[in-house]
């Protein structure tokens, strides 16, 4: 009885077919000439998903009983060293081993991907973290006519040992990954984002469609993604589209997929999002700038559970989990006649309202602690925050939330030369916003004409004074409070909103 083949492989530009005549690239090529039981595809954004449904789809042709599974790896950069290897290596040891036939025999494809995921392939196997065989397509265009597979020689002398020392080999040791990417960022000191983030989890368990509402950048795909992390669909893929960036003359063959020739221009079919997410979950992102035309579409796909793509002749069962998302307020769409109310009823089964980062300033310590360890970790550096640049980020109200509060992390991070970040080096808007809201003796000054900011403004003044009492006290809690008129429960309370940061 033979060993079960497993195969892991990134998807590249020339997948599925590799050049206008049709000809098969990269995976394709090596699953024709040799058979694995198991197909690990990994993908690094939307496009590569759609590549790599493709390729199973084509693969089906001549190959009846291979699995497919599909491994999303979120990057930064596709040409990161340090970042891959460590993607990578995650995203490996994430496989769950335990599904797969035991004595299994692994190889890896290095043809795909960028040059920086070759060399990462190589040195986690070449160090033994990955016990597999490494594979090079060899086209026949550079062997007189068929296409050949080469199988590198690690142990050739030529070839330098690479050790790191405490790794154990992943794969044989069937382990999972302690935490799914993103999930962190849910971790919360706010009583109402873990109410939300409960009702989220709760509502992963069945497939209920689910409509996000919430400013720009407070995290509505991360937790898409955790819902669908914790739903039986999480082996299946993620598949994220954003609706704004879709043009109203292409939404339905996007959405659909079409077959080759149903339109000019159309040399070849298109699997489409839907088919893409097949088995998954669909994460409708920006759902309010659906054109119009579309949505009765989109409500009879829901309803029946089936596409037609365009050109074809009958339509087509698919198995989809919807997530939409969205900053615009959907319910006055409907009454202005620019969102169908039947298709907002039907997103609509479970509505999660997203908390903006200054209703949950109690969070903002504990993002930065992440932001700056992911930087820390990137560049091999120290960085940390003065707790006077703490208390100016605490207090300002983050328009854009999560995602300009990572940015400005970034930035002060860049332009600082030391280790601690310094009020000096905070973005200009945040600084301008900070002059319009300084502390001065006399309070009784007039209003700036731009206005104020009232409840950072009292929260700067509460957290300064918090600290004049623990200064006082000799940082007695409980004398501090007194001081101020609190009891010791609410002065603690305010010290782990206001002032305290998770080291």
């Amino acid at each position: 009885m033979r060993e079960p083949q497993i195969l892991l492989s990134f998807v590249g530009n020339h997948d599925p077919l590799g050049d206008q005549e049709g000809n098969f690239g990269p995976v394709l090529s090596l699953l024709q000439e040799r058979r694995f039981d198991h197909v690990f595809l990994f993908w690094t954004d939307s496009r590569f998903l759609t590549i790599a449904k493709e390729v199973e789809v084509r693969a089906r042709d001549f190959l009846d009983t291979t699995r497919f599974h599909f491994i999303p790896i979120e990057l930064e950069s596709v040409i990161d060293y340090v970042e891959l290897f460590q993607k990578m290596e995650g995203a490996v040891e994430g496989i769950k081993t335990v599904s797969l036939p035991p004595g299994a025999s692994w190889s890896i494809l290095l043809d795909p991907g960028t040059p920086q995921m070759q060399t990462c392939w190589f040195l986690l196997v070449k160090a033994g973290i990955i016990p597999a065989l490494l594979l090079q397509g060899v086209p026949s265009r550079f062997t007189g006519g068929a296409y050949k597979v080469r199988e590198i020689d690690l142990a050739h002398r030529a070839l330098p040992e690479v050790a790191f020392p405490g790794k154990e080999p992943l794969l044989a040791g069937q382990r999972s990954a302690d935490l799914p990417p993103g999930d962190d960022y849910l971790t919360s000191e706010s009583a109402a984002m873990r109410t939300l983030h409960d009702k989220a989890l709760n509502a992963a368990r069945y497939d209920t469609t689910v409509l996000l509402e919430g400013e720009t950048g407070t995290g509505k795909e991360v937790l898409a993604r955790s819902i669908h992390r914790a739903s039986r669909r999480s082996e299946a893929p993620f598949h994220a589209v954003n609706c704004a960036s879709i043009p109203a003359n292409l939404a339905e063959s996007a959405f659909f997929g079409h077959v080759k020739g149903a339109f000019t221009g159309a040399v070849d079919g298109s699997l489409g999002h839907f088919r893409t997410a097949h088995g998954g979950t669909l994460f409708l992102d920006e759902i309010g700038e659906l054109p119009l035309e579309l949505q009765p579409k989109l409500l009879r796909c829901l309803d029946n559970h089936e596409i037609h793509p365009v050109g074809a002749e009958r339509p087509e069962k698919v198995d989809v989990r919807i997530i939409a998302a969205t900053n615009r307020d959907l319910f006055r769409m409907v009454e202005e006649g620019t969102f169908r109310e039947d298709l907002y009823q039907r997103l609509n089964e479970v509505y999660l309202k997203m908390i903006p980062l200054r209703d949950r300033r109690e969070d903002i310590p504990l993002f930065l602690h992440r932001f700056l360890q992911d930087w820390n970790i990137k560049y091999s550096e120290n960085r940390s925050i003065s707790r006077e640049t703490l208390d100016l980020l605490i207090t300002y109200p983050w328009p854009r939330n999560i995602r300009q509060l990572k940015g400005a992390v970034k930035q002060m991070c860049s332009l600082s030369r030391a280790q601690e970040l310094t009020p000096g080096i905070l973005p200009d808007e945040i600084l301008r916003f900070h002059k319009g809201t300084t502390l001065h003796s006399d309070l009784t000054q007039d209003l700036p004409e731009e206005g104020v900011d009232l409840k950072a403004l009292l929260y700067q003044i509460e957290a300064r004074y918090y600290r004049l009492a623990l200064e006082k006290t000799g940082g007695n809690a409980e004398k501090a409070a007194g001081l101020l008129g609190l009891n010791p429960h609410s002065f603690r309370k305010a010290l782990r909103e206001r002032i305290r940061v998770e080291e």
